[in-house]
This record gives C-alpha cells, sequence and structure tokens, in this order.
C-alpha cells in the first residue's frame, strides 16, 4: 500500500476521492443530457437530494410507508432508484465491477435472507483517513458501538440513537504534535471478570491509542506502534491470549512489521518482519495459526506466536486487504484489489475451495458470522452475505456511499454498516431474518426467475419508496 501517493497521482487521503451521492446525482442530471448511455434524469419537485434529508433515524416502519433505507425519497427526488443504480455503475466504475444487466443476471442465484433492514441514523457519519483502509467501526454489542471521526471515535448505541459520546478525543495527542488521524479501530468484549473490553485505535503516523470500554473515567493511553516514516498502521486484530484469555492485538503497519501487544500492560511482546507492507491479519480460533495479507499477491499463513511463514497462497492477482478465520477454524475468507474473494479450507491449502467476483468494486472487509455465513463489503455501496463457505446463494444488500466499516453483533444477529457519504451517510443496521432462509424477494415482493429486467423496473415503480430493503 502506498503511503502518500497512488497510480492516480492522488494522496492516498486527498479529499478529491471522496465522490459524495449529491456530486453523483449531479453529474448524472448533467451528462444524461447528452450520453445516451445513462438512464435519463427525471425531475421532481425536489431539486436536489441535498434537500429535505432527514435528521432523525430511519426506521423499518418509516421505509414501509414513505422513504428508503437512507432516508432518500425518490419520489420528490424525480429519478427511479434503480435508474440511479444504473447510472451510478456507468459513473461510478470499478476495476473489479460488473453491468447492471450482469448483476441482474446473477439476482437468480440469490435465494437467501439473512438480514432484514432495521435502522439508519444519519447523525452518526465515520470517516475515513485513507482510502483503502475501511476498519473504523466496532462493537461489542448493539449498546457499545463505536466509529471513527478523524480524530475522535465517538461510542453509540443502537438501542438509544440519540447517545453520542466522545469515546476518545485525540486531537490534541500526548503522544505527537501532529494530530492523531485515526485509520483503524478495533474493540474487543469483556471475557471474563478479571478481563475487561478494551478499544484500540491506530494512526497515521504510527501511533496508537487504547482506552477500557468499561471503565468510568474513561482514561486513553497512547504510544507508537513505530516511529518509521512509513508506519502508518493499516489493520488492528484483537484476540484472546491463547493460554490465559487476557486480550491481545496485532499491529499491522506500513513498515512491513506485525506486533503483537498485551493490552493489559501495554506491552509489545513480540515483532515479525514480513517482504511486504501488510494490510491485515486474523488469528485462528485456537490462537496458533495467523492469516496476513498485504501489498503483495500472496496470502501468508504463519505461526501465530513465532510469526514464522508456514504456507504462501498464490491466487490473488493484486495486493490483498481483507482477511478472517472462521469460527470452527476451518475456513479463511480473503479479499483483495483484484475483485476476488477466496475461501481457503485450512485442512489442504492446495487450491481456494471457492472463489467470488465483487459486484461493482473491491472487498474491503470479510467477516464470517457465527453460523458460518460470510460478509463481504465492497469499497462502495454493497454489502454481500453468503451462506457458507460454498456460497451457493447469496443476499445482496445495496444502498449509497462509501463503506467504512462493517461490525457483527452476538456473532452476527444483528449487522452494522458505517457509510461515510457526505450526503446519505449513517449507521445502517440490518437484524438477522426470523424468516431464515426465505426465497429471495426484492422491494418486499417476489420475483420470478423468468422476469425480464422491464418487469422488474415496474415492480420497482409500483413499489418506489420501499427501495431495496433486500437486494
Amino acid at each position: 500500500m502506498e503511503m502518500n501517493f497512488d497510480e492516480d497521482a492522488l494522496a492516498v487521503d486527498d479529499p478529491r476521492r471522496d465522490y459524495d451521492f449529491a456530486d453523483f446525482m449531479d453529474n448524472w442530471r448533467l451528462r444524461s443530457i447528452k450520453d445516451r448511455r445513462l438512464p435519463p434524469f427525471e425531475l421532481g419537485p425536489q431539486t436536489s437530494i441535498r434537500l429535505g434529508r432527514p435528521t432523525r433515524p430511519v426506521s423499518r416502519h418509516d421505509v414501509a410507508s414513505s422513504i428508503d433505507v437512507q432516508g432518500i425519497r425518490w419520489e420528490v427526488i424525480g429519478p427511479l432508484r434503480g435508474s440511479a443504480v444504473k447510472a451510478r455503475s456507468i459513473l461510478h466504475p470499478s476495476p473489479a465491477s460488473v453491468t447492471t444487466e450482469a448483476r441482474h443476471a446473477k439476482r437468480n442465484r440469490q435465494h437467501r435472507k439473512h438480514y432484514q433492514f432495521r435502522s439508519f441514523n444519519p447523525a452518526h457519519k465515520a470517516k475515513v483517513s485513507h482510502y483503502q483502509l475501511r476498519n473504523v467501526l466496532g462493537a461489542t454489542s448493539r449498546n457499545e458501538v463505536f466509529y471513527a471521526t478523524g480524530s475522535q471515535v465517538m461510542r453509540t448505541s443502537l438501542a438509544c440513537p440519540d447517545l453520542q459520546q466522545t469515546a476518545m478525543d485525540l486531537s490534541r495527542p500526548q503522544s505527537s504534535n501532529a494530530g492523531f488521524r485515526v485509520t483503524c479501530l478495533s474493540a474487543s468484549p469483556r471475557q471474563s471478570l478479571q478481563n475487561q473490553g478494551v478499544l484500540v485505535v491506530g494512526g497515521f503516523f504510527g501511533e496508537y491509542a487504547v482506552c477500557n470500554i468499561d471503565s468510568a473515567d474513561g482514561a486513553v493511553s497512547e504510544g507508537f506502534v513505530t516511529h518509521a516514516y512509513n508506519g502508518l498502521v493499516t489493520h488492528i486484530h484483537t484476540y484472546g491470549n491463547r493460554r490465559s484469555g487476557m486480550p491481545q492485538a496485532a499491529f499491522c503497519s506500513n513498515d512491513r512489521m506485525v506486533r503483537l501487544m498485551d493490552v493489559p500492560s501495554l506491552r509489545f511482546t513480540n515483532e515479525f518482519a514480513y517482504e511486504h507492507a501488510i494490510n491485515c491479519a486474523s488469528t485462528s480460533p485456537d490462537g496458533r495459526l495467523r492469516v496476513l495479507v498485504g501489498d503483495s499477491q500472496e496470502t501468508l499463513i504463519t505461526n501465530a506466536e513465532t510469526g514464522h511463514t508456514l504456507v504462501t497462497l498464490r491466487e490473488h492477482g493484486d495486493h490483498g486487504f481483507a482477511c478472517d478465520w472462521s469460527q470452527d477454524g476451518v475456513h479463511v475468507a480473503t479479499a483483495a484489489q483484484d475483485g476476488g474473494v477466496l475461501v481457503w479450507d485450512a485442512r489442504n491449502w492446495s487450491k481456494p475451495c471457492k472463489s467470488w467476483g465483487s459486484s461493482t468494486s473491491c472487498a474491503r472487509s470479510v467477516q464470517w458470522t457465527d453460523n458460518g455465513a460470510l460478509v463481504v463489503a465492497e469499497n462502495d455501496d454493497i454489502v454481500r452475505v453468503y451462506d457458507g463457505a460454498k456460497g451457493q446463494h447469496y443476499q445482496e444488500i445495496d444502498f449509497f456511499g462509501s463503506i467504512a466499516g462493517v461490525a457483527l453483533v452476538d456473532g452476527g444477529e444483528e449487522l452494522i454498516v458505517a457509510n461515510a457519504d457526505k450526503t446519505v451517510g449513517g449507521l445502517l443496521s440490518f437484524e438477522s431474518s426470523a424468516q431464515g432462509f426465505g426465497e429471495w424477494s426484492t422491494r418486499g415482493r417476489q420475483v420470478d426467475e423468468k422476469m425480464s429486467w422491464s418487469s422488474v423496473r415496474e415492480v420497482e415503480a409500483t413499489s418506489r419508496l420501499v427501495a431495496d430493503i433486500f437486494v
């Protein structure tokens, strides 16, 4: 991962990388006048999406009656939501994206409804400090949700959506003269009476900060993971010590190192050097192995205690940014900028047992639920939920905006998504569907596999404001 510039000659934290949804709508409206590829932008009574944005949370009841899951009133803006999805795929392309028609063809494989929409809160907007790092959301329960807004980490509760507390204020860091910009965070729940919950964050210049979630005084401990010039902290993975169960943290950084911290003592206990920058790590449930992905096409399976590489996997075609080990210890998921998501069987590393492509952009986060489903969050707009390592079916949840992070509550009983879009961003929550593995539906209606694309659009027009709770 480049520290300062990439192939587009834009800094990794350049604000021009933010393609706000309102900017997209303006661009679509202007370009549709001459570009015949784009669906026409139908004008409604409201002149701009920037007007009339909701300030209160949106509930499932609100969506069923008047607005979509992000509080967008398509009826008054003018165009159909499906037209916006098609225009966005044209104006916001990605090397890993597929066409709208191809996405529709794939919908026939979607037969699972893992999650249903629960709420959206526009008051809680996360912010990313590096366009490739999208792990600034964490949760220990639905009442302890944390997200970064630059130099601060905020705390909220899904049960009390008006709650907005400052868990960490790092605008005047103790360890550095430079401002602390949060690049990643990890929240670890209480494991025992002796083991309290902790919040660990990493910074743009190699800093770290730790606080006790259960502490009344909210004291924050700060320090440096590394003083290297290229030492940006790319990922933090918290886990329990294999012997004591006490919380540990694995810090990945851009200086090609992985460092282990004993969180209660704030003492670094080991460090491992590799040939390339490491962008993500995940430790196996038994604490013996660790998977690493980074600025290489290779995925490394290492000894978690010594750091030695045991297996090298070479199936991705670009740098890796996400990985996770399943709760049963059998499967590992990895994702890279080639748009691919791979699932590996830890009993046989010879080749991946499953391979999927992305929908609109590359995946930045992969997480296994306790029941074996795989949640894959792309850079923007899309979260897919596969029904397991075989992944014969999936649910695609779509919305508009950059994804700053995804968190699972109670092992996946609830899914939280941090949307960083300036206009339509906020916290989205989805709960495990009581219907379980029922037939896939769109906009609340059953869709026949033989329906044409125009028929689907007719369904959308009829149910215009229910807007893709299950896409």
